[in-house]
């Protein structure tokens, strides 16, 4: 629950800050690929957690 939304929720962090990374929750697992890291440096990895 955020301040700004209290629909979100924060349920982690990446290892590294990112932009216009893409996120998804398939089946019982929370995905999030690609993206920017500061500078524009575009980033071809993808994390994999347990959902909530």
């Amino acid at each position: 629950m955020t301040q700004q939304n209290p629909a979100l929720q924060k349920i982690g962090e990446l290892l590294e800050p990112l932009s216009s990374t893409a996120g998804a929750i398939i089946g019982d697992k929370m995905y999030a690929a690609g993206g920017a890291a500061p500078g524009s440096t575009v980033i071809a990895k993808m994390w994999v957690r347990s959902a909530p």
